[in-house]
């Protein structure tokens, strides 16, 4: 990282432009991948997976590991980008760790619509992420659906193989509040 303090990474890589998203121990890693911008990893231990682990991830093209859903008018854009810059702001906090807003511009090859993919990094173990679309063509284009994160979150090859697990190994919840 440039700023040791900063909650986003970066650095370029010789296999395609990338996020590396930090926020206390939870790191998210994405790249653009043959035309998918793709989640590659999560953790929640602060260690970051190596490279020699993720090297055959972009090819597997059966497992849904697009960043983020986008259909309009009934297509669905998981395919066909193409990166236009990554840029790292730092945003309002305490001096000690600096949040930041990484954000990602994409621009689809086949649908005039651009994409800048917003992850807030602030320390605390969470990350925010909002969609910004942009239809860049002249007709206009219905938002079918949209998820600004999604795929895979974590890789367990084989869990059905241990002794004892029967079901799944992992559980997904979320709290719904009011303010």
């Amino acid at each position: 990282m440039s700023d040791s303090r900063l909650c986003a990474d970066i650095t370029p890589r010789p296999e395609g432009p990338g996020v590396r998203y930090v926020s206390g121990l939870t790191i998210h890693d994405e790249m653009l991948a043959h035309g998918r911008w793709i989640g590659r990893y999560w953790a929640a231990n602060g260690f970051i997976e190596p490279e020699r682990n993720l090297r055959a991830l972009p090819d597997n093209f059966e497992i849904p590991y697009q960043a983020f859903e986008l259909n309009l008018d009934g297509q669905s854009l998981h395919f066909g980008w193409e990166h236009l810059g990554t840029e790292v702001e730092p945003s309002e906090g305490p001096d000690t760790i600096r949040p930041a807003v990484a954000t990602v511009r994409l621009r689809h090859q086949v649908r005039p619509v651009e994409l800048e993919v917003c992850t807030l990094s602030d320390g605390t173990g969470l990350l925010q992420r909002w969609l910004r679309i942009t239809n860049t063509g002249s007709a206009p284009a219905a938002l079918s659906s949209v998820m600004p994160w999604a795929g895979v979150l974590a890789r367990v090859q084989r869990w059905d193989q241990t002794p004892g697990q029967t079901d799944a190994v992992f559980s997904v919840g979320y709290v719904d509040s009011k303010r």
